[in-house]
Parts: C-alpha cells; sequence; structure tokens
C-alpha cells in the first residue's frame, strides 16, 4: 500500500546486447509516462536503464564492448506506474 494507486509489471529477460523489455498493450493507456523500473541481475554482473518510453524499455550490460556483445544476461525487473484514470484524494 502506498500514497497511490499502482499498477506494476513484472518478469524476467535474458539475452546478449541490448534487451528490450515490451509494456503490455494496455500500459501506456492505464499508467502516467514517470514510471519506475528496478532491475535484479542473476549473476555478478551490472546493467543499466538505455531507453525508457510508454511502450518498452530497454537494459544493457555495464562494460566494454566486447563484453556485452559476447556475455548472456538474464535480468529480473519490476516496473511500478500510478494509475491516469483514478487520481489520489486525500482526506484533509
Amino acid at each position: 500500500e502506498g500514497p497511490e494507486h499502482g499498477v506494476y509489471h513484472r518478469g524476467t529477460i535474458e539475452g546478449k546486447g541490448e534487451l528490450k523489455v515490451m509494456l503490455p498493450d494496455y500500459w501506456s493507456k492505464l499508467v502516467c509516462p514517470d514510471y519506475s523500473i528496478q532491475l535484479s541481475t542473476w549473476g555478478n554482473y551490472s546493467v543499466h536503464i538505455v531507453e525508457k518510453s510508454t511502450e518498452y524499455f530497454i537494459i544493457k550490460l555495464n562494460g566494454n564492448a566486447i563484453t556485452r556483445a559476447i556475455k548472456n544476461i538474464k535480468v529480473d525487473y519490476i516496473v511500478h506506474g500510478s494509475r491516469l484514470d483514478a487520481p489520489l484524494e486525500i482526506e484533509q
């Protein structure tokens, strides 16, 4: 529970290079564009968010270009956002 009417989407992605996570079709119609993403890797490496839109986000392995091209990575993600259709009303 928190100070918003929240929506979340979670999953796991695996691959090499830049990994594109597609958000559900309803996401952009239901959620404000200022959503947040948390990433957890399945190994001793780090990743970062390269791009974020209302339809997807892209993550990439940190490090040099050769390592990024050949190393397979696996990442859990959870995305949180506030609903567009349910503004929070606080009683005074």
